[in-house]
């Protein structure tokens, strides 16, 4: 399905005022982006030892080695 016809869908069910309620969405939802995407990271580098992540994690901290 194309975004086109998503957005055709969803406009049905999106509550009145249309506007105010899309850019309420897309602000959580760019809001919950960094939020995932920073943390991950944090998170990653907190735990992996060094010796190990610069072996084996040094292009992509989420993702295995192998």
């Amino acid at each position: 399905m194309s975004g086109e016809e998503s957005l055709a869908q969803v406009n049905r069910e999106i509550a009145s005022p249309k506007l105010r309620n899309l850019k309420r969405a897309g602000f959580i939802i760019f809001i919950y982006s960094l939020l995932f995407t920073s943390l991950v990271s944090f998170f990653a580098v907190t735990i992996i030892p060094d010796q190990e992540r610069i072996h084996y994690y040094i292009d992509n901290l989420i993702a295995d080695w192998q």
